[in-house]
């Protein structure tokens, strides 16, 4: 199976067309080995706001 790599682009500064990532961007690689959000199971995220939640009442909410 082969690999496609996906087409990251961002908006132009100026103008409504799209422009392609530089390569070279080390952030580009990193992003890559996050996973995708819809990937993560919904009871997963309940549990981890629960664990956040929970951190929140114990330190503050921004700490």
């Amino acid at each position: 199976m082969a690999i496609v790599e996906p087409d990251y682009r961002l908006p132009a500064a100026s103008t409504e067309t799209w422009a392609p990532v530089p390569a070279e961007n080390p952030k580009t690689g990193a992003g890559r080995l996050k996973p995708e959000p819809h990937l993560i199971s919904p009871v997963a995220l309940l549990w981890l706001n629960a664990a956040l939640e929970n951190g929140a009442i114990k330190y503050g909410p921004f700490n």
